[in-house]
């Protein structure tokens, strides 16, 4: 994996809702299409107050993450026959 695997890349000591609503400026695309993940609670009820629109996950452990990935098919594509 490299920078190159990447969108937009942004480490700085930056408020993380700001640098999420910036991202969201530069990539052009609407809030709705946005899942914020990080594993500290703290940093996730940050973003939720302050970006509304987007989705944060809220897990209690990888293994509850993935289930919840996975059980509301979030990043599935959908098949139109």
């Amino acid at each position: 994996m490299s920078l190159e695997d990447f969108a937009v890349f942004k480490a700085n000591w930056n408020n993380k809702a700001e640098n999420i609503e910036e991202i969201i400026d530069f990539l052009n695309i609407g809030k709705n299409s946005v899942m914020f993940i990080d594993d500290n609670p703290t940093e996730r009820q940050i973003v939720k107050d302050n970006v509304m629109g987007i989705k944060v996950l809220d897990f209690e452990s990888v293994t509850d993450l993935i289930f919840k990935l996975k059980s509301n098919y979030f990043f599935q594509t959908r098949v139109s026959w």
